[in-house]
């Protein structure tokens, strides 16, 4: 338990140092936000093989690590893992994704978040609560191509879709609305719009930068100031490609939420063009 303790005092004092954007995102309030766990991170890095590549479709597995915290200064934690597999296409300067995912992680909160004195049921007790969820994942790009075989994707757009399950879920499904936002729903879906350039060495190494902006597709409902609440999310990736690797890191700043992800995508078969 000290290893995990010392982690998530490493993670918080990283992320109130980046944290600001994620603050300025979700405005000034003392109230409290039950947010889903798929926040602001429903759409990592999807590998998609370039133009250049003279591939017609690729298949991918993948796997992703993210660290984040959330709530109003930041008070609650998340580690999570990623199992995914996508399908990319190019047809001429557009591309199409597609795939599905499984997540697991834990959701620690604070012991001093909100005003629990007041509920005497110990099934609210706070600490750590296991979190899972399947989902889908789909975008499309339309692309530039640059010199030396890279690519400018100028315009395309993310979606997600993720059915939450755990004891994260059943905790807040318990939580009186009047002591925060609270999302009591399984499925949190996510859409964005991005930007994305990847230059390409002679070496054959790829390196890109992707930058996301979105919202979720559900809101929550603020019983305090009698309004809906819509989750938003900005993204910024740095990713890295080498033969059938993918490795990317990746940056989401959200409503209330902040959090880092890290991982890989291997190309496990793809067709060429004719």
């Amino acid at each position: 338990m000290s290893f995990f303790s010392d982690y998530l005092t490493m993670i918080k004092k990283l992320l109130l140092f980046i944290s600001p954007l994620a603050l300025l995102l979700g405005g000034c309030s003392e109230y409290n936000y039950l947010q889903s766990p798929f926040t602001s991170n429903s759409n990592p890095y999807h590998a998609i093989p370039l133009q250049s590549d003279s591939i017609s479709g690729a298949t991918y597995i993948s796997t992703s690590f993210t660290a984040g915290s959330a709530n109003i200064d930041l008070k609650d934690y998340l580690l999570g893992f990623r199992a995914a597999v996508h399908r990319a296409n190019t047809f001429g300067n557009f591309h199409l994704y597609y795939g599905t995912n499984i997540s697991v992680g834990t959701y620690h909160m604070s012991p001093d978040d909100y005003n629990y004195q007041y509920i005497s049921d110990p099934s609210f007790r706070t600490g750590n609560k296991f979190f899972g969820g399947v989902g889908f994942n789909g975008g499309f790009n339309v692309l530039v191509p640059l010199r030396n075989g890279g690519e400018w994707r100028v315009v395309g757009l993310e979606g997600s879709a993720h059915n939450e399950f755990g004891e994260y879920l059943a905790f807040r499904r318990k939580i009186p609305d009047s002591l925060g936002v609270n999302y009591k729903y399984p499925w949190m879906g996510a859409v964005g719009i991005t930007t994305e350039i990847i230059a390409r060495r002679r070496s054959g190494t790829k390196i890109g930068y992707k930058l996301a902006m979105g919202l979720g597709t559900t809101s929550l409902h603020d019983n305090y100031s009698y309004s809906n609440y819509t989750p938003v999310y900005v993204s910024n990736t740095l990713h890295f490609g080498k033969d059938n690797w993918v490795t990317f890191f990746q940056l989401n700043f959200g409503s209330y939420t902040v959090n880092f992800q890290f991982g890989v995508n291997f190309m496990i078969g793809a067709s060429k063009k004719e």
